[in-house]
């Protein structure tokens, strides 16, 4: 089954910014997502989401906490734009502020967790990983 890591990177007051990501991609094309991507084989989650970050984001991975989220199996029936069974590995970590660059895709929004998820433009993994998050911080 092939997996696959996520990021979201909170602020201090409990925003999150997601990934906007271009009309190039082909799965979910234009959508919000999370920054995170594919593992390659045999890398740890969290080894995998370090790289990804790196990768796509100005954000300096060698300072970051990351912390695990929730890891989730999306198959093909829960996700219209998912073609096989994946595992998301999702992590959050704490950064100060959203201005940093990002690499890849269309950009990046910050927006309230709450608000995102009442928006109809988020992938699907991304809206579960933020209800998940959103669960772990209650608790």
């Amino acid at each position: 089954m092939k997996s696959f890591t996520g990021i979201l990177p909170i602020l201090p007051d409990g925003r999150v910014v997601l990934h906007r990501r271009d009309g190039k991609t082909p799965v979910s094309p234009e959508l919000l997502g999370f920054f995170g991507g594919d593992l390659i084989e045999d890398e740890a989650p969290l080894a995998g989401a370090r790289r990804e970050l790196g990768e796509e984001t100005s954000l300096n991975v060698g300072t970051l906490v990351l912390k695990a989220v929730t890891d989730f199996v999306q198959t093909p029936e829960m996700d219209m734009h998912q073609t096989h069974p994946a595992i998301y590995h999702i992590f959050s970590t704490r950064i100060d502020s959203p201005e940093f660059d990002v690499f890849e895709g269309a950009g990046k929004e910050t927006i309230d967790i709450e608000e995102a998820l009442l928006r109809d433009d988020l992938t699907d993994p991304l809206r579960r990983a933020l209800e998940e998050y959103r669960k772990a911080e209650q608790e």
